[in-house]
């Protein structure tokens, strides 16, 4: 390969591999402890379930103390089966809490971090241009989603497959919750994206994308008794991730998928052309 050659054909790529390479060896650690985390818990959220013998006992679940029916969702009598039992561990504050703070530290450190510890100036002194910054946060946050929801479904198929079940577990619709799941990731991720590129310190887009999380799942969590709450659910991203009636094979997830995908493409462009205009003070 000639010299340079290298370098003519990262110009051309939309993303930056140097930047992605540097990401991936600062955050390898954490995406590997996060992905193992969450393989984990949804394997033991299999092996407990034949133990908790919910099937059709509506009369013990309507009898739920209102703090648990809220982490449930409105589709709580929907529960009659080990596929929509196992389903609420998608919807459970472990699998959000770690997917929310995935979605946030990468983005956050590839955006306003650099202008945060004064490296930008470093980076934009190479071929990169400033949109190619914000498309190569976009892949490096897309890609570390990925992970996490492999490592989910992986450990749900591990579960399956080693713990003996009263009945079978649609793993297709299991996969269909996933990918509802993963569009609320990018959904977060690219509320992420746009605080980074709006601020100059780390501390204030982190702040504002756990926030908007936050936020999110009281909406979630309160609408289930709070009549006005209820009526502004629809504004929480949680409001269009219905993994129960999903996994009750009831329910198509198509709509809400586009839904928060929509809001994602909305507020990537957002935050491609601030980035791409800003000025970039560095000290």
């Amino acid at each position: 390969m000639l010299p340079g050659t290298s370098a003519s054909l990262q110009r051309f790529l939309p993303i930056s591999l140097p930047l992605l390479v540097r990401t991936w060896w600062d955050y390898w650690f954490t995406l590997l402890i996060s992905s193992g985390t969450l393989m984990g818990f949804h394997w033991l959220a299999v092996t407990f379930l034949p133990a908790y013998n919910l099937r059709y006992r509506l009369t013990y679940i309507r009898k739920m103390p209102p703090f648990v029916k809220a982490m449930f969702g409105p589709d709580l009598l929907a529960i009659s089966s080990m596929t929509a039992m196992n389903s609420f561990a998608y919807l459970h504050p472990v699998t959000l809490a770690i997917l929310m703070a995935v979605a946030i530290i990468i983005p956050s450190w590839m955006l306003v971090g650099q202008i945060d510890r004064g490296t930008i100036e470093l980076t934009l002194s190479t071929p990169t241009s400033r949109k190619k910054i914000v498309l190569t946060t976009i892949f490096a946050g897309l890609l570390a989603g990925a992970v996490l929801a492999g490592a989910m479904l992986l450990g749900t198929w591990i579960g399956i497959q080693r713990t003996k079940l009263p009945e079978p577990i649609v793993f297709k619709h299991i996969v269909t919750i996933v990918i509802n799941l993963y569009a609320i990731y990018i959904l977060c991720m690219s509320v992420s994206i746009f605080t980074g590129a709006i601020a100059s310190i780390r501390g204030t887009a982190v702040g504002l994308a756990m926030a908007f999380c936050v936020v999110a799942y009281l909406i979630h969590f309160l609408a289930e008794w709070w009549k006005l709450v209820e009526k502004i659910a629809f504004l929480g991203p949680l409001y269009y991730f219905r993994p129960i009636k999903i996994a009750a094979g009831t329910y198509d997830p198509t709509q809400d998928i586009l839904t928060l995908l929509g809001a994602s493409v909305v507020l990537m462009i957002i935050s491609t052309i601030w980035f791409s205009k800003r000025d970039i003070a560095v000290v």
